[in-house]
């Protein structure tokens, strides 16, 4: 099989990932990228608040990690009167 150009991908997040991160990472673009010579580079980029920012060559990429929203608890009476001191 012909080796076509290789691609750089390059992956920001506000925290370094873990081995099992950059494993997922790795298998999507190299399924996406079939037969192509990948390079993976990893940095961090302090202005995310979450997720990752992927440069895929000439694409760009912006991923949020999916956290559950959970509601506020409800106030209790204590809550309310710290509130109005």
């Amino acid at each position: 099989m012909e080796q076509l150009n290789n691609i750089i991908i390059k992956v920001f997040s506000a925290s370094a990932l873990t081995a099992a991160d950059k494993k997922k990472i790795e298998e999507f673009f190299k399924g996406k990228h079939k037969g192509a010579a990948l390079t993976f580079s990893y940095g961090l980029d302090a202005s995310l608040l979450g997720g990752v920012k992927i440069v895929d060559g000439d694409a760009y990429v912006e991923l949020e990690f999916a956290v559950p929203f959970k509601e506020p608890p409800a106030p209790s009476s204590q809550t309310i009167s710290l509130l109005l001191v």
